[in-house]
């Protein structure tokens, strides 16, 4: 895990991923956020580079570490 100091997130993102932290499918977030998952995909690509984290799991644990989930 890096020491990345993450970027904040937006309340989508944090919505994202709060359900991905969960194990969420992408199919699954998309359809209880009212969105594609196309575009899960790539909330989850941005929280990525955003948090320097190489999976979504490591990115909730990231954003659970600072306190945003």
């Amino acid at each position: 895990m890096s020491e990345h100091k993450p970027e904040p997130l937006t309340p989508k993102e944090r919505d994202v991923l709060s359900l991905a932290g969960y194990g969420f499918s992408n199919r699954e977030i998309a359809q209880t956020l009212g969105n594609a998952p196309e575009t899960i995909k790539h909330h989850l690509k941005v929280i990525s580079r955003k948090l320097g984290a190489v999976s979504r799991f490591e990115a909730a644990y990231i954003a659970n570490k600072a306190g945003w989930l």
